[in-house]
This record gives structure tokens, sequence and C-alpha cells, in this order.
């Protein structure tokens, strides 16, 4: 009944014909508070304008359109152009109508009805002006138009505005950012939408069934422990109880005991230990069910553009002669993508790790390679550092690397321009180990995420997929390594990758 009465309230808000020349003041609010989040000052974008920013969300203010032309323009230029309006469109969810809508949709589960629901509840309540249709292509894809009337001043910075709302749309259930290639003009924009791809009920539905299942003899055996230590607690009151009792008349026998309390209470203790492993056992169980299931997923996902990539470059290379450079590294590099992803692959189905002789720095050199380009696009001070004479490792190498390249790359995600990330090799002879350090000076991870950044899924990223750390955990312990996150001297993260060293001849 609450759904429908929003969804009535939503169809009863129609728009006044004479108000399709203005705009509302809730829908300035919305758009000032997304560039304020974005960090320009709002004041010189409203100055010499009518809008009184503090009463755009009193009462039903409404303000001209040509005004609202001025206040986009001037929005444009305070984001850098295009792609700083596409960026404060892709934050849409943070608008007034955007908790109705999410829950009109939440029970579609698809992008084309939650984009068709935008159309008909969000876009005549918020931007009556415009005019849009939404044609289907073919399954996955559709094509999204809107127009500005020939009556009205044009403003094309509102349909780039437009082409981040509509890349972000499906994120309200979930789903990734949409794919969307646009065409925009002074009054008219088309956007050809790819939709993510979004599992059916039943499909969840089953999986949990599944996981539920498989985990049912496991909890049982659990709670059989359980009772067996509650048990086990019962009986040593009862012992107390009959200590105190006797304690006169048997003294020498309350010292034997004493001797056997005590070697109850450490075999308790031992105990509850180990349930709490076993618990522990339990949800890496779990999620290694989820991270077995997801490697196959994005293993399908890479390899099948990635065969087509490959067959084009040998195209390429076949036409050149077999002799340029340039499609030659890019052949290599798919090559080496491709490997990566089957081992990872591998790794979570069969725990299949090709263990050979390694050497610390070269590893390091590797990961390098792979993100020098990045730190340098974002002109981190990046420094690596790894003595020749470390011991030598048995791993998997090409995982191994993959592992640190996901540390360090998401470093370069969170540090801000000139950042800095260092990544050191040393070893530890006490522990048998050699420990890799990927270092970072930015804003650190809250201590409400810690427990959950190895968890799939588990992203504070809107284009995140929450695999990286799961799955360079799972290469780590697969051999029989540990991977754990520290708070960085002076601020920042470190995330601390220790891998015992290859076994002497």
């Amino acid at each position: 009944m609450v759904l429908e009465s929003e969804i009535e309230s939503l169809d009863n808000a129609g728009v006044d014909e004479s108000m399709t020349s203005q705009v509302s003041g809730r829908t300035i609010a919305d758009l000032l508070d997304g560039v304020r989040r974005l960090g320009p000052d709002i004041d010189p974008l409203v100055a010499g304008l009518s809008i009184d920013v503090r009463a755009l969300r009193q009462g039903h203010p409404r303000y001209d359109w040509d005004e609202f032309v001025v206040l986009m323009e001037r929005m444009e230029h305070a984001l850098g152009g295009p792609q700083g309006l596409e960026r404060l469109g892709a934050g849409f969810e943070h608008i007034t109508v955007a908790p109705v809508l999410r829950r009109i949709t939440g029970f579609a589960a698809t992008p084309l009805n939650l984009y068709r629901a935008a159309q008909r509840w969000a876009l005549p309540r918020v931007l009556p002006q415009l005019e849009s249709r939404i044609e289907p292509i073919d399954r996955g894809r559709l094509r999204i138009v809107c127009r500005i009337p020939d009556h009205e001043k044009p403003c094309p910075q509102l349909l780039h505005l437009a082409t981040g709302a509509i890349r972000g749309c499906p994120t309200l259930l979930g789903l990734p950012p949409a794919e969307v290639s646009a065409e925009i003009e002074s009054r008219r924009g088309q956007w050809i939408v790819v939709q993510p791809h979004s599992p059916s009920l039943a499909t969840r539905v089953r999986t949990a069934a599944r996981a539920a299942f498989s985990s049912r003899a496991a909890f049982e055996q659990l709670e059989k422990q359980q009772r067996e230590l509650q048990q086990g607690l019962e009986d040593l009151q009862r012992a107390y109880a009959r200590l105190e009792e006797s304690e006169e008349r048997y003294r020498a026998l309350a010292e034997n005991l004493e001797v056997e309390v005590a070697d109850r209470t450490r075999e308790l203790r031992r105990k509850n230990r180990d349930l709490r492993e076993l618990q522990t056992l339990l949800l890496d169980a779990e999620r290694l069910g989820t991270a077995r299931d997801l490697a196959g997923r994005v293993a399908h996902s890479i390899n099948n553009p990635l065969a087509a990539l490959t067959s084009e470059v040998w195209g390429l290379l076949e036409e050149a002669g077999g002799e340029d450079p340039r499609l030659q590294e890019l052949l290599e590099l798919a090559y080496r993508v491709g490997d990566v992803v089957n081992r990872t692959l591998e790794l979570y189905r069969e725990g299949k790790i090709d263990r050979r002789s390694e050497q610390a720095h070269e590893i390091l050199d590797d990961v390098r390679q792979s993100i020098a380009g990045p730190a340098k696009a974002k002109e981190i001070d990046l420094s690596i550092d790894a003595p020749g004479d470390l011991p030598t490792l048995l791993v998997d190498r090409p995982l191994v690397v993959t592992a640190l390249e996901s540390l360090a790359a998401n470093a370069i995600e969170w540090l801000p321009r000139g950042g800095r990330l260092a990544i050191d090799a040393s070893a530890h002879p006490a522990s048998g180990c050699i420990r890799f350090r990927v270092t970072d000076n930015g804003p650190g991870i809250p201590e409400d995420q810690r427990e959950r950044i190895f968890e799939p899924y588990f992203t504070t990223r809107k284009t995140g997929t929450g695999l990286g750390l799961p799955i360079a955990n799972g290469v780590i312990r697969g051999h029989e390594g540990e991977l754990r996150l520290e708070e960085a001297p002076g601020g920042g993260s470190r995330f601390i990758v220790d891998l015992p060293v290859a076994p002497r001849p």
C-alpha cells in the first residue's frame, strides 16, 4: 500500500502545462547539491540570478527556463566541461525522487523497466520541458531520445547531464553502470544503451538454496559441538559445587580435583578455539564458493572479447608482414591477460598452482611495468624496492604478480593526484617468509569497512566490482601465505603480503 501511494503521488503530481517553461526549485537544489559534492563553490553559479539557494526546498518555487539555461552554462564551466556534467548526472541517485523511483523499480529488476519508470514518473516531475522516448533495439540494447522544444532556449549542457544519469541509472538496482554512446546536439540528444546483465529472481533463489544445502551439514556439526561445550560447562559448574560442599572433609582430594578442573578447563578452551576456527573455515568456504562462481563469470566476460581482440591483432599483424613491434606487443599482452584469467579460474575451481622458483625483485619488476602508466597519469610518486639477494620463492609468478597489481591498482584508484605509493620486499627469517608491503598516503580505509574488504561483491566505488581484493586474498592464501591490512605510518593504508620461501634442497 505504501508503494502504491507513492506511485499515485507521482502520477497526481502532474505538470501544469503553464509551467513547462519553468524549472522547479527542488530540481535546482538537487543539482546544486551535486555540484557541491564535486567540490566547486555554488555562490558564483547563482550570482546575479533570482535563485534563492536557501528557499529552493521551501514550498514550490519555480524559475524561468532561460535563467536555468544560464545556470547550466555556469555549471559546465565550473565542472570543467561536458565530462564534469556527466559526472554530476551520474550522481542522480541523490535527487528528491530517486528513493521513490528505487522502490518502484525494485520489483522490476531490469534496467529497461527502470528507464521506463524514470521516463513516466521522474522526468515529467523534474524537467517537464524535455520530450523523450525509449525504443528497444534488440535484446540488451535500447535507444533513448530527448529533445528540447523549439520554443525553448537550447541547452546542450542539460543533455550532457542526462548522459551521466542514463549511464548510472542501473546502479539503483545494484547493477554496474550501463555502457552508453551519446550523440548530443543543441536541442536533441540520442543515446544507445547497452544494459548490464540482471540475474532473474529464480536464479538468485537457486544460488542461495545451493549455498544453504551445501553448508547445512557443517552447521549441524557446529551445533553439536556447541551443545557438547554447553554440557561441559554445566559439568564444570556441578564439580565446583561439589567441591565447595566437601572442602572440609576432603581437603587432600580437593587438590586432585583442582588439577582435574584445570585440565578440563584447558580442554574446554581448546574446544572453544576449535569452534572459532571452524566458524572461520565455514565463512571462508562460503566466500570461496561465491568466488568460484564469480571467477567463472569474469573469465567468460573477458575471454570472449579477448579472443576477438587477439584474432583482430593477428589479422593486422599478418597484413603488416608480421614485423610491426607494436602489434606484437599488443598480442603478447593479450596472451598474458588470457593466461592470468585462466590461472585465476583454475585456482578457484581446482586449486591448481604452477609453482616455480622465482625472485622477489623480478616479480616486482613485472608489477612496475603494469602500474607505471596509471601511476604516471595521476602523477603518483611511485617507488619500488627489492634487494636482489632475497631468498627464492616457490610460487606461480603470474598469479602473485596479479595479486600485487590488484593491491597497487586499488591504492592508485584512491590516491589523490600527486600522492605517494611505495612497494618493497624484505626477508623475515623468523617466520620463514618474504614480506611484500604496498603502502600509500591516501585517505585510508574506515574502521567499519576493514573487516569486509576481502568479501566478494563488497565495494565502495561506484564503478567497482568487489572482486580485486577477494581474488588477491585467494591467490595469496592458495600459496599458504597471508594478506592483511594495516594503517600506514602518518596516515594511509598498508597491505602486507607474507609468502613462504622455497625450502632448501
